[in-house]
């Protein structure tokens, strides 16, 4: 997918449960209806030794590939060293945080 001259957001960083990355992908589509240009970028892996991300990992690539709107996310799985991640989240408008 080419993601010039679209709205892109982002959820980056390890994926935790904790972060509700696979909520953005559940509302995803509503977004895509009000937002026909919008993208939405999930970068990112389970942390090493995380005992809930491997699951979340698994979970989370699952809802992407049954999303309807699968058509208009992008997954980078990965880690990324520091000023790598700064490239990736330079490259959306939106970012998806966990607080």
């Amino acid at each position: 997918m080419v993601l010039q001259g679209k709205d892109v957001a982002m959820c980056l960083g390890w994926w935790e449960q904790y972060k509700r990355f696979n909520d953005v992908v559940e509302i995803w589509p509503q977004v895509v209806s009000e937002v026909p240009d919008a993208a939405l970028v999930i970068a990112g892996d389970a942390r090493p030794g995380s005992r809930t991300g491997c699951a979340t990992n698994l979970t989370l690539l699952k809802a992407v590939a049954d999303s309807p709107a699968k058509d208009s996310i992008v997954v980078i799985q990965g880690s990324f060293q520091p000023k790598e991640y700064l490239t990736v989240e330079n490259g959306s408008r939106y970012r998806c945080v966990a607080v």
